[in-house]
This record gives structure tokens, C-alpha cells and sequence, in this order.
């Protein structure tokens, strides 16, 4: 308190050398860049955003201990409309990951496992069986006239059954009809054979690999030359082949590269931002680079004191950067203003300036900090450790401009300045508008009030961390799409049981809530489903093993074809003909047997896949299951507990819908744990946080500004702008369906805390100048509308970033301070005009 009641020697004894000053700071700053180098690492997974002390997090701890095989895979897709190429790629990269990494821990291809393909009615799950029994179903009278003849001649009796109707038959009948024609006229033009596993369907097959890297090749750094090689895999895949990956170790390792680059243009793209915004205000260039060079010394040395406190970045923290640089510039505009309002520009000058502003900057430096220092208490880690960084950045920042900053404008004290760009005279203009209306104006507000507070009702908090990634990454783009196309691949929730609590299996059933419940000690299909395969495999039971027919069958096809030629539609009139002239090849026995081949060769490998698919005898011995290791070990631990699977029915995607699946089960297994439940708790925690830091942030804001101006008038000026730049910020939300996550929720405290710098800093210069004129032809009012122009800048950039959190977040900021910016600047002196007629 003596240095802010009586500064006058401690100033002196700062600046007797201020070229010493200087080099401290530079060699200070470069010693920091060189040891953050070396120790400051960016940590991009999730799961390390919420404290591990939680119960939910210690369940999901347990999970992973007892079943080490669930963590660490990696899924490769590959997809094709050659399913021939699909064969050949799918075992050569198999082969090539086991010859270059020795710890993995299995590797294998749903697609060739035998497992898979007897068992896949049961692994596919409810809603893909039953799909799958019905296009069974749907194509089983052509199944059936292939089985029961020679190949040609069921294919001739469909054919000619069809074309007996055309002009009733289903868009749908056409166009497989269509594509049948297609493939056998491919076939015969490139002498390839007919893919019958993809036949009456123009998508792409899909094949897929999955494997388990070893704990100890990610311990020792080595995933990057996984990723590189699975990369390689990923480039050359070329245009009938595209080969993807994903798992949680890629996605981290993808959001890493995300974050830090996006991170960093936000940073270099921020200096550039408020570099044109500091010529535009100085018009000076001597002073900018000063401006500049205090934000990158500050920068350095937040930096190093980061690495030796905390270590690490998070997908949070990490934006502390470009928040420090809209910080910090923030004290140093007022500084500089403030010095070059006065026409004396001696050393005395620069310690009056210091004296003048000191006070200010220490009340908003600590009204900022307060809304950093109540992050820390909560269990948002990622949020608690933005808190604890950017207090040390407050702080640096602050010593950076009373020191450094003046230490540099005293090598140009003999220098006079150039004038600087001002907006008071607009801005006394728009006041006087305002209060010569002040009715009118004071509706106006009053209903940006209630609207904003209607609308913060229906402002809601996305809880997914998968919708925070790049949404371009290859790995985010597959991890959609087998989402999409299974949902309940991934928001299962994971229940531990043993013989004694084995009773609960019973509680949990189908019903609105629960559509599945999968356990590997009850392996089988239900009865109804079993009755309905059996059924199937009857009608589909294989009545001839004559497989070529007889050579007149050829001349019967070109007859149908002809007839099918005549046809309105021209679609298939076109393919009857391309297919006719294609057959025209076909004149001899020796060719005729060749098209045979080519056309039913892999219809044989079909039907007997069908047959396999169907086996009764498989489902109906469900106990003599032998699990290879790689199947069982997910479900059944080294000591004995069973893994037990409990899937959604409702879209939980939806909050309302995640809480009614998570409370159901919950009810039955208070320990249960998985992805519904981690991202269901971790919603809760970051929403109990923010309101935590929220009213800790609003409850000390009002008690320092009562400690330090003891008025309650001063108190409304101070929080008023604030409250209504929050209701304009909702309103704005509304408007462009802006949601809250994980990452851009900060923009609410930091809104009240760096906001309220605004409103002290016009409120101050009030009581100082004791006149709202004087106020507004003074400097501080440029000085608010330039250090807010710049913060909002800097804070803007981390819009351009790929990572989605990350890229929110910049414009949750942008929206919110732009709001409070205006607050302060028009409703602020508004509210001091009517409180002090």
C-alpha cells in the first residue's frame, strides 16, 4: 500500500537505468523461450480436462485397468467398389504393421476372421440384424431361382419374369435391375467377375483392420512413426481405394496438430491485428514497436514461469496466448495515452504518468484476475489451469508495462508526438443523441434486458468432446461415420458384475430407455430371431449343384434382352443394349463357359457366406463357443468380471435423452461408467464450474469495487454495463445457434472479469475530471475503444483455427466483448448522465 499511496521514490529508484531495465527484461524473456523449448508440452486429451479424484472418472479408471485390451486401438477403413483389391490391400498392410512394429499387441480383419462371419447375426447388433434379415428376405425369390437351377437359367427365368411387367414394376426393381445389367456388361468388357457380396447396391465396400498398440511403444514416444506409417497408408490410397483410421490416440494426435497450429496462427495473426489497430490509435511507429516488444517479452516470460508451474497446455490453456496479448496490450495503450496526453514528455512526465495510472492498473489487473483466480478451484482442470496461467500472465503482463514499457519510452523522452487518433468528439456526439432521447432509448435498453434474459433459457451446453475436434480430420470424418451409421457403437455404457451382484441383470431390460443389454456369457440370438433363420435357410437351402447351363440358355438371354430393349424406360433400354452388343463376343462353347465364370464364380463364395450367416447350428450351440482372446478379453478380465454392454434406445446425442439413459442406469449400477456417463458427469462439472467461477468472479468484483470506492452509485456504474453486455451476448447466441462446450464457456467469466477494466477505467477518470464532458474529451475514452478494439482482435483470431473448440471459443469472445465493449462506451455514460444530473 505505501508504493500506491506514495510511489514517488520507488519510480525513481525503477528508472535510474533504464537500458539495465531493458536487457534484464530481453535476456530474461530469451532464457524463457529456451526453457519452455525444451519443457512445456500441449496435452490434447479430454480426459485429462476433469479432475481424476471423481467418482465417475475413478469407475472409468477401473474399467481401463481390467480391461487394458479396450484401450490404445486403432480402426482402419478401407473402402472400394473392387472388392478384389479390398482382399488383396487388406492383408498386405496387416502384414507390413506386424514386420515394423513389434509391440502389437493383436492385429486382425473382422472381415477375415472366421469368428466374425459365423457370429455376425450376433455382433451386428439388433438394429443392423434386423436390417440385414429383411434385404435377405427381399432378394430371397432371386436367391432361391439360383439355388434351385443352373446359374443362366435361373438368371434367364428372373429375367424373363421380370420383363414380362415393365411398366409396373418399382423404381426401386429398375434400378437394381440396372445395376445387375451394368455389372455383367463390365464384366465382360474387362473380363473381371461379378462381385455378388455388393450387387444390388452401388456403395462402396467397406473392409476394416483393428489393432492394439503395446503401452510401453507409446511410453517411449514411438507413436509418431505409427501415425506416419498409418499417414502413408492414408496418401496413397488412390481413387477406387480410400484408406482412413481413428481411435482415441489418433484423434489426440490429430488435435494436437490442430491445436497448435491453430494456436499459433491465432498468435502470429493477433500481433499483425494489433499491430494496424496500434497504428490507427499512435500513428507512431516508435511506440507501437515498443507496444509490440513489451507484448512479446511478457509473452516469453508467461511462458517459462507456465513451464515451471504447470508444465503443460491444454486444449483450454492454450488459447492463454492470444488472451495475454489482448491483455497486455490493454495496459499498455492506457499507459501510453496517458503519457502522451500531456505536451511534457520528460522523465518527470513519465513518473507523473506513472503515478496517474498505477492505481488504475492495479484495481483492473486485479478485477482480471479475480475472474482467472476462481477458475482454479474447480475440478475443470483444463478450466483451472487457464485460471492459474493467466494470473501469471496478468501479473507479468502488468510489471512488463509499468516497467518495461516505460523503461523504453524514456530512450525517446526528447522526441515530441505526433497526434493520435481520437474519437472522442463522435463519441460525445453520440452520447448527447442518446440523452436527448434518453426515454426512447432507455425502452430500448430495458428490452435488450428482457430479451437477453428470455433467450438465456434456451442457450444449452453441447457435452460431446468429439464435436470440439477439426471436423475435417480424416480420423473425426471416420469416427462420424461409423457413429452414424451404428450410434450405439460408442455410447454403450460399461457395467463390472461378478457372481454377486449378477442378480441386477435382471432389472435391467428393453424397454422406452434400454434397447439392448449384451453380456458374452449370454452369446445367443433370441428364439423369435432363431425360428425367423430358420425359416430363411429353408427357403434358401440349395436344390442343385449344376452349375453351367446349357449353350441355348445364351440364346434365350439375347432374346430376353431384346425384348427388355423395347422398353419406355431408356435407362434399362440402354443397358439391355450395351449388355447385347458385349454378347455379341460370346460365340463359341469355350467363351460361353468363360462368361459363365466370370458372371457366377464368386455367387458360389455368396451363397455359401449366406449359408454360413444363417447357420442354425451355430446360434442353436451358443455354450460351445470357443472366443478367439481378442474378442473374449474385452468382455471377461483376468480375475474374473464380466464386462456387461447396455445400449441406448433414444438418440443421447440429446441431453434430455443422455439423462434419462444415464439416471435409468444408474439406478441399478451406481458404478457403471463409458462414454453416455463420462460425457453426461463431465457436462455437469464444467456447468457447475463456470456457475461456480461465475459467482465467485461476480462476488469478489463487488466487494473489491465497494472496498476501494465505498459507493454503491459507483458499484451499479461498474456492474450494470456488464450485466447488459451479457444479455446483448445472449441475444447474438440466439441469433447464430451458438452453444456452449467445453472450451468457449470461458468467454462468460472472462467477460465480467476483463469487461469490468472497461467500466473502472471510465468510471476513475469520471470521478477524477468530476465531469462527464471533460471525461469524454479526454483520452480515456480513445484509450478504452483502442485497448477493447485490440483485445477483441486478438481474441477473434482463434476463429481461424481448424479445432472447433478452439475456433468458438475465439468467437464467443469476439461476441461477448464486443458486446461489453459497447456497453461501456455508450449505455455506461448513459447510466452516469442519469445518476449524475
Amino acid at each position: 500500500m505505501n508504493i500506491i499511496k506514495n510511489p514517488t521514490k520507488f519510480i525513481h529508484l525503477i528508472f535510474l537505468k533504464p537500458k539495465l531495465n531493458i536487457l534484464a527484461f530481453l535476456i530474461l524473456s530469451f532464457t524463457s523461450l529456451i526453457y519452455t523449448q525444451k519443457n512445456l508440452n500441449i496435452v490434447t486429451d479430454t480426459d485429462q480436462l476433469i479432475s481424476s479424484n471423481l467418482e465417475f472418472k475413478k469407475n472409468q479408471k477401473e474399467l481401463r485397468e481390467k480391461f487394458p485390451i479396450l484401450s490404445n486401438n486403432i480402426l482402419i477403413s478401407l473402402k472400394s467398389e473392387n472388392e478384389e483389391l479390398l482382399k488383396k490391400k487388406v492383408p498386405q498392410i496387416i502384414e507390413e504393421l506386424k514386420k515394423k512394429f513389434k509391440n502389437i499387441d493383436f492385429i486382425f480383419s473382422p472381415n477375415f476372421e472366421p469368428f466374425y462371419k459365423k457370429y455376425s447375426l450376433i455382433l451386428m447388433g439388433e438394429e443392423n440384424r434386423s436390417k440385414l434379415i429383411s434385404k435377405i428376405y427381399e432378394k430371397q425369390p432371386f436367391l432361391s431361382e439360383l439355388n434351385n437351377n443352373s446359374k443362366l437359367l435361373g438368371l434367364n427365368n428372373l429375367l424373363e419374369l421380370f420383363s414380362t411387367d415393365l411398366q409396373n414394376k418399382s423404381n426401386e426393381s429398375l434400378k437394381q435391375f440396372n445395376i445387375l445389367l451394368e455389372k455383367f456388361s463390365f464384366s465382360i468388357s474387362e473380363k473381371e467377375l461379378v462381385n455378388w457380396s455388393n450387387l444390388f447396391s452401388e456403395r462402396k465396400k467397406e473392409y476394416f483392420i483393428l489393432f492394439k498398440i503395446n503401452d510401453k511403444q507409446i511410453n517411449d514416444g514411438k507413436f509418431d512413426d505409427i501415425y506416419q506409417t498409418l499417414f502413408k497408408f492414408h496418401k496413397t490410397g488412390k481413387e477406387q481405394l480410400s484408406i482412413n483410421f481413428t481411435g482415441g490416440l489418433v484423434l489426440d494426435y490429430e488435435e494436437v496438430e490442430s491445436v497448435s497450429s491453430g494456436a499459433a496462427k491465432a498468435g502470429i495473426l493477433s500481433l499483425l491485428l494489433v499491430t494496424i489497430i496500434l497504428f490507427f490509435t499512435f500513428k507512431r511507429k516508435i511506440f507501437i514497436f515498443f507496444l509490440i516488444l513489451t507484448i512479446v517479452v511478457g509473452l516469453s516470460i508467461t511462458l517459462g514461469l507456465t513451464s515451471i508451474f504447470v508444465g503443460k497446455l491444454n486444449i483450454i490453456s492454450v488459447a492463454f496466448a492470444v488472451l495475454f496479448i489482448g491483455i497486455s496490450v490493454d495496459f499498455g495503450i492506457q499507459f501510453c495515452l496517458r503519457y502522451l496526453e500531456n505536451k511534457s514528455h520528460s522523465k518527470n512526465q513519465i513518473v507523473d504518468t506513472f503515478k496517474s495510472i498505477f492505481k488504475s492498473l492495479l484495481i483492473v489487473s486485479i478485477t482480471s484476475m479475480i475472474g482467472f483466480l476462481s477458475f482454479i478451484p474447480t475440478d475443470y482442470i483444463g478450466l483451472s489451469e487457464l485460471g492459474i496461467i493467466s494470473s501469471i500472465g496478468l501479473v507479468t503482463g502488468l510489471i512488463c508495462n509499468l516497467i518495461f514499457l516505460p523503461s523504453c519510452c524514456l530512450l525517446i523522452q526528447k522526441n515530441p508526438p505526433k497526434n493520435i487518433a481520437k474519437i472522442e468528439n463522435n463519441l460525445y456526439k453520440i452520447i448527447n443523441f442518446i440523452n436527448e432521447r434518453d426515454n426512447f432509448f432507455l425502452l430500448i435498453f430495458a428490452f435488450i434486458f428482457v430479451v437477453g434474459i428470455i433467450s438465456s433459457k434456451e442457450i444449452v451446453f453441447d457435452s460431446d468432446p468429439m464435436k470440439l475436434k477439426d471436423q475435417k480430420s480424416q480420423s473425426v470424418v471416420l469416427a462420424q461415420d461409423l457413429m452414424e451409421k451404428n450410434p450405439s457403437s460408442d455410447y454403450t455404457i460399461s457395467v463390472l458384475i461378478d457372481e454377486q451382484n449378477d442378480a441386477h441383470k435382471f432389472n435391467i431390460k428393453k424397454n422406452d430407455i434400454i434397447k439392448g443389454v449384451f453380456r458374452i456369457s449370454n452369446f445367443k440370438l433370441d428364439s423369435e430371431i432363431i425360428e425367423e433363420i430358420s425359416y430363411l435357410n429353408f427357403l434358401l437351402n440349395k436344390k442343385s449343384d449344376q452349375f453351367y447351363s446349357e449353350y441355348t440358355q445364351l440364346d434365350r438371354l439375347r432374346n430376353i434382352l431384346k425384348n427388355i430393349e423395347k422398353t419406355e424406360n431408356f435407362e434399362l433400354a440402354e443397358n439391355s443394349k450395351k449388355l447385347l452388343k458385349n454378347l455379341s463376343q460370346i460365340n463359341s462353347p469355350e467363351k460361353f463357359l468363360n462368361l459363365q465364370d466370370l458372371w457366377f464364380q464368386d455367387y458360389e463364395n455368396f451363397a455359401e457366406d449366406i449359408q454360413t450367416l444363417l447357420d442354425i447350428d451355430a446360434y442353436n450351440k451358443y455354450k460351445k463357443v470357443e472366443f478367439p482372446s481378442f474378442y473374449q478379453n474385452r468382455y471377461v478380465s483376468n480375475d474374473g468380471f464380466e464386462r456387461l454392454e447396455i445400449i441406448a434406445k433414444k438418440d443421447i446425442k440429446k441431453r434430455e435423452n443422455l439423462l434419462e439413459f444415464v439416471n435409468y442406469v444408474n439406478k441399478y449400477f451406481p458404478n457403471a461408467t463409458g462414454m453416455p456417463i463420462i460425457q453426461f458427469e463431465a457436462g455437469n462439472i464444467v456447468i457447475k464450474a463456470f456457475i461456480f467461477a461465475f459467482s465467485i468472479s461476480l462476488l469478489f468484483l463487488i466487494t473489491f469495487i465497494l472496498l476501494i470506492f465505498r459507493n454503491l452509485k459507483i458499484l451499479l456504474l461498474c456492474v450494470l454495463p456488464l450485466f447488459f453486455g451479457v444479455t446483448l451476448s445472449i441475444i447474438i447466441m440466439k441469433i447464430f445457434n451458438i452453444d456452449l462446450n467445453f472450451a468457449n464457456m470461458i468467454a462468460l467469466p472472462l467477460l465480467f472479469s476483463l469487461g469490468t477494466s472497461y467500466s473502472i477505467y471510465i468510471v476513475q477518470r469520471f470521478l477524477d475530471l468530476k465531469s462527464l464532458k471533460k471525461l469524454l474529451f479526454s483520452s480515456t475514452p480513445n484509450a478504452v475503444f483502442s485497448s477493447g478494439l485490440t483485445t477483441i482482435g486478438s481474441f477473434s483470431t482463434l476463429s481461424i483455427s481448424t479445432h472447433y473448440g478452439t475456433s468458438s471459443m475465439g468467437s464467443l469472445l469476439f461476441i461477448s466483448l464486443s458486446s461489453v465493449l459497447f456497453s461501456c462506451l455508450i449505455f455506461l455514460p448513459f447510466l452516469i448522465k442519469k445518476i449524475y444530473k
